[in-house]
């Protein structure tokens, strides 16, 4: 083996490394640009109808406006998304629709009940009213008993101790 062989191996090796490195980094580059080819349109597939499902959730969160739907595009699992995100809506809508309904009647029924009870106090008041009327009616008839009877008792007196007078006075 002489040294021009070692010599020669050595140049021989670089110059496979220097093109095995060439060719990986070509390879890397070319991966890299087709990875890049593909993922542009692969981005308008895949994003844009969950970037547009997300646009219509912040609507449906921030304006409670649950009429809104996000658009079906496609037969894959994202169309099944939005489509389930849709169904989801119309279910909210319906409660809510139904929710909204109900309290206008609860609202209609306190109204109703507000009102008889505000009548049943106006005659609660007026027979209050009317039974002090009564009750000073009646405080003046036992005002007027009570001295007609004071009377009659004085008259009594009175009329015991007339005969007592004309008896004794007939005596003198």
């Amino acid at each position: 083996v002489s040294l021009f062989d070692v010599c020669g191996d050595r140049c021989e090796v670089a110059t496979w490394l220097v093109r095995d490195a060439v060719i990986a980094f070509g390879v890397c580059v070319v991966s890299v640009v087709w990875a890049l080819v593909i993922a542009v349109p692969l981005r308008r597939v895949v994003s844009a109808p969950i970037l547009h499902l997300a646009g219509v959730m912040r609507r449906v969160t921030r304006e409670k406006d649950y009429s809104a739907r996000a658009e079906h595009r496609s037969e894959d699992e994202l169309g099944d998304l939005i489509q389930g995100f849709n169904e989801m809506l119309s279910e909210i809508q319906a409660r809510d629709a139904s929710l909204e309904q109900v309290k206008r009647g609860l609202e209609d029924r306190v109204r109703e009940r507000t009102a008889a009870l505000e009548e049943e106090i106006g005659q609660r008041r007026q027979t209050e009213e009317d039974l002090r009327g009564t009750q000073a009616m009646l405080e003046g008839a036992n005002a007027q008993l009570q001295t007609s009877i004071k009377q009659a008792r004085q008259l009594a007196v009175a009329a015991q101790a007339a005969p007592r007078r004309a008896s004794g006075a007939t005596r003198y």
